[in-house]
């Protein structure tokens, strides 16, 4: 919350009191802000207002406060999700909510406001990372009119079956358990110009 700054210009007609009035209100209010990761516990977040508040001559005002118990978003339907935990140091944005989600937190289920407090920034959402205050990714789905991407360069682990409609091109070697597509051999086989018949 900021203190009451007050200048001369504030209190020199009705307007500009009624104006001051309604600034001071809205200061004691949070809805958007952006915050950075300090630590992660669980499924909740410790993050830090990345934008420091001022005081009526524009100085900054030394905001060291920590918002603590903070829920990320993820995106989500039913038991299938795209898992891409947030890390400490990541800078996104936080959203804040309406009315106390303290019981809903606490019990994950529908519940009345769990006090009458608004807009606080106890109740903010981690929304996630903004790319022009983050480092450049090294791994990623990158989706372009070309066609997607997916660098993965300590590798990639699928569970479960696989089922294509089209031609699997590599680069490398494939290797079917110890059994390498590219230089296996065929034993029992006698030498000579023919070629041996199709897979069955």
């Amino acid at each position: 919350m900021n203190p009451i700054n007050q200048t001369p210009a504030d209190i020199s007609c009705e307007g500009n009191s009624l104006a001051f009035v309604f600034r001071q209100m809205l200061s004691r209010c949070s809805f958007v802000e952006l915050a950075q990761v300090t630590a992660i516990t669980g499924s909740t977040l410790t993050v830090r207002r990345f934008v420091n508040p001022v005081d009526a001559s524009g100085k900054k005002i030394n905001d060291t406060d920590l918002i603590y118990n903070v829920p990320f978003m993820r995106l989500q339907h039913g038991q299938s999700a795209v898992i891409m935990n947030p890390s400490v140091g990541d800078v996104g944005l936080i959203l804040v909510c309406d009315r106390d989600i303290s019981l809903v937190k606490s019990s994950g289920a529908q519940a009345i406001p769990g006090s009458k407090r608004e807009h606080n920034l106890a109740d903010a959402v981690y929304l996630g990372g903004i790319g022009l205050l983050n480092p450049t990714p090294t791994q990623y789905i990158e989706f372009a009119d070309g066609g997607i991407t997916i660098m993965a360069p300590n590798g990639m682990h699928i569970i479960g079956p696989v089922t294509t409609t089209s031609t699997i091109t590599a680069a490398g070697d494939i290797r079917a358990g110890n059994i390498s597509v590219e230089n296996h051999a065929h034993g029992g086989v006698q030498s000579g110009g023919s070629l041996t018949s199709g897979p069955q």
